[in-house]
């Protein structure tokens, strides 16, 4: 079945009648032709990095999923502009023909308002309607294209009508308040010669002058009649009402849409209507229509009963008691009064969205997503949940139908992103009230205490399963180790077992200094280190507070495994800014050799009172933490020649008082040590690559294959390629 295409529309703010107007122009210009409309936008629009934002702007990669064929980029209304380019980059690379709309694109063609032909129309009204020909022109900045094009406008209105142009009627503003109090301060002060009329740029430098004149006595528009531009949802709401231009947005979405027709090679009609058009109202003179005041009260009218249905909702309470998804959805559906204009609304989640704590999803989809639910407006429907292909962005864009309109919405909690929202419509100029947000937080704020709740009950539900356990960590402890194997006995797999014994240096010293909240992070973070490399068959247990026996697993080499432990424990202990630095763990690995179980149960045991001896004992010297420095750096880098004079000198002692301390700390010499890491690496290269045994020996720092194979049986018992045949 073939589906429609799909235009891509990047805008902020749709909430506000500009942005509302562009998407409808779009939709009346493409919809015709075949195209689904797609809506990608965010609430918080504003130039910063906080974690609200960063979590709320990933709703723009869903774009490099939705197999777009076209797309506009409204980047004007953006005010982080470096937003803007993220979002032309990802098209680039999808391959996605587009156009930026009201501003200048270096890598795809740009669209402007009419202003030039529009403000000539405003100007022109003055001129004929009211006959003014002394009329002040209040534009944007200099050099600006819009205020260019606008006083242009002015100039071609005036020149039509036999008017001279005088320079001092010129004058560029700031597209904000504070030009327009200068000009009404220079009227009111008699600097400047009372104008006739004065047309401004923009709606706000309108209104502000108005405001300005009216307190200084001058009446509007018996004295000057003023004009703004936009058609802000502003002109209805100052008094008098304001005299504009309104829909040159709808117009400006027409011509997006005009112009990526023709780029895709498609034929465009040239009889589209137009809808840009003077709003007359009392500034003027002509004052405001009938029509105009029916639709500004209708508005009135929708924001109030909303704010009424909202204020007088249980929703946040009733939702935020919700203990899984189930009760989620229930309590959205019997509270569905901010959806009183769409007629589709759709909550989409990524299926990791309830992620661990440290591991979440922060930018990016899943390749599935689980629609849970899909609901009509002011009525539960009996649409199903869905898990669906990320690229389908909701099921029903898979299914025929007419082309519609679709605003997509993130879900996010701080930088956590859960998935997205989408609102199905049918008009946009009636679409997505502001209220939406709220109600987008209220529901995002109930997902993320469902998301604590259940990983708070599934670590309950282990705890009371596994009473053998660590209440502080969950790790096993010692009788637990002791239980874990009664259940899963080794023997009959091999007759030896790797194991780690694993401290956190400094404990005492971080608990007397920091506390017991930054232990237990630390405790925390020390854990996840451990379980990011674990094998299938691998288990952690605890001895004493800072003391663990780990038993890695049986295809896991233990001096690999520690040292990508130390690494992964290294780089989360950054977190904690107060111990980074001052904070290591130490590691012993071994291999446990039995014959039988009770022998195991046997060897095990002196291996946990080795571990219990570990942490009453006092293993410190002088030389205690560059030691083990360099200890690490052997087993991480085996490739790397040590020598052992260089070592010694690093360190500060002598050659043999080096090895002395390293064979006091560590049981073996350093050069013996050396080797035993160089043999475990290339055990690790020889299971997990088909690297030949000439690259693993120069992996494992080896001058030539010969000395490697000779020295690598000497240490197992086997050439190399039968260990790689034993543990293929």
């Amino acid at each position: 079945m073939k589906r429609n295409r799909r235009l891509g529309v990047f805008i902020a703010e749709v909430w506000l009648p500009p942005a509302k107007n562009v998407i409808q122009g779009i939709f009346d210009r493409a919809a015709p032709k075949g195209f689904d409309i797609l809506v990608f936008t965010h609430f918080s629009n504003m130039n910063g990095s906080h974690f609200q934002i960063m979590g709320e702007e990933n709703i723009y990669n869903l774009a490099g999923y939705a197999e777009l064929d076209a797309a506009v980029i409204v980047g004007n209304r953006y005010q982080r502009k470096e937003l803007v380019s993220d979002i032309e980059k990802l098209l680039l690379e999808c391959g996605v023909p587009a156009v930026a709309c009201e501003y200048s694109s270096t890598v795809f063609p740009s669209v402007y308002f009419d202003d030039r032909k529009n403000f000539c129309t405003l100007t022109e009204h003055l001129i004929n309607a009211h006959q003014c020909r002394d009329i002040i022109c209040l534009t944007g900045p200099e050099n600006w294209i819009q205020s260019e094009q606008r006083l242009r406008g002015y100039c071609d209105a005036c020149e039509k009508a036999g008017m001279k142009i005088k320079s001092d009627n010129i004058i560029y503003g700031d597209f904000w308040l504070y030009s327009a109090e200068k000009l009404a301060g220079e009227i009111i002060s008699g600097k400047r010669k009372r104008p006739e009329a004065v047309v401004c740029a923009n709606d706000i430098m309108a209104i502000s002058l108005i405001t300005h004149l009216i307190k200084a006595g001058i009446r509007i528009p018996d004295d000057i009649r003023v004009c703004g531009h936009d058609g802000t949802q502003y002109s209805d709401m100052c008094a008098p009402s304001l005299t504009t231009l309104s829909n040159s947005e709808y117009d400006l979405g027409a011509d997006a849409a005009a112009e990526l027709l023709k780029i895709l090679s498609i034929p465009v009609s040239e009889d589209f209507e137009r809808r840009s058009e003077v709003r007359v109202g009392d500034s003027c003179g002509c004052g405001r229509k009938k029509e105009y005041i029916a639709e500004y009260n209708s508005n009135i009218f929708l924001a109030d009963y909303i704010n009424n249905q909202i204020s007088q909702s249980t929703l946040p309470s009733e939702i935020n008691r919700s203990e899984n998804i189930s009760d989620f959805i229930r309590a959205v559906e019997r509270h569905n009064e901010i959806f009183i204009v769409p007629y589709r609304y759709y909550l989409c989640l990524c299926e990791d969205w309830a992620g661990e704590d440290t591991y979440y999803r922060k930018s990016g989809y899943p390749e599935y997503m689980h629609q849970i639910l899909g609901m009509r407006a002011y009525w539960t429907s009996d649409m199903e949940e869905h898990i669906f292909r990320t690229d389908d962005i909701i099921p029903c864009l898979s299914e025929e139908h007419s082309p519609e309109m679709y605003i997509l919405t993130p879900l996010n909690y701080g930088d956590r992103f859960f998935g997205y929202s989408v609102l199905q419509y049918e008009n946009a100029e009636t679409a997505f009230h502001h209220l939406y947000r709220q109600h987008s937080t209220i529901l995002c704020s109930a997902l993320e205490n469902i998301r604590i709740y259940q990983n708070y009950m599934k670590l309950r539900q282990k705890l009371d399963i596994y009473l053998s356990r660590d209440e502080m960590t969950g790790l096993y402890n010692k009788k637990g180790i002791f239980d874990y194997f009664k259940k899963n006995p080794p023997a009959g797999q091999t007759n030896s077992v790797s194991a780690v014994l694993m401290c956190i240096e400094n404990y005492g010293g971080i608990i007397g200094k920091y506390g017991e909240n930054v232990s237990r992070r630390l405790n925390a973070i020390f854990v996840q280190s451990i379980n990011s490399f674990l094998g299938t068959d691998g288990m952690c247990g605890i001895i004493k507070g800072r003391v663990f026996s780990v038993f890695p697993g049986s295809n896991t080499d233990p001096e690999t495994f520690c040292g990508r432990v130390q690494d992964r424990f290294d780089e989360l202990v950054r977190s904690i800014p107060e111990v980074n630095g001052e904070i290591s763990i130490y590691c012993d690995a071994e291999t446990i050799f039995f014959n039988g179980n009770e022998d195991f149960e046997h060897k095990l045991e002196e291996f946990i009172s080795m571990a219990e001896k570990y942490e009453n004992e006092n293993t410190e010297n002088p030389y205690s933490a560059k030691l083990k420095k360099l200890h690490r750096d052997i087993y991480r880098h085996p490739e790397i020649r040590f020598n052992i004079s260089d070592a010694a000198a690093q360190i500060g002692i002598s050659n043999s008082h080096f090895q002395r301390l390293y064979l006091e700390q560590f049981g073996i010499s350093c050069k013996r040590d050396m080797i035993k890491a160089k043999t475990a690496k290339a055990k690790e290269l020889l299971v997990s690559t088909e690297l030949s045994v000439y690259e693993i020996s120069e992996k494992c720092g080896y001058d030539s294959p010969t000395h490697f194979m000779k020295q690598f049986k000497s240490e197992t018992g086997m050439t190399a390629l039968q260990y790689r045949r034993g543990h293929s």
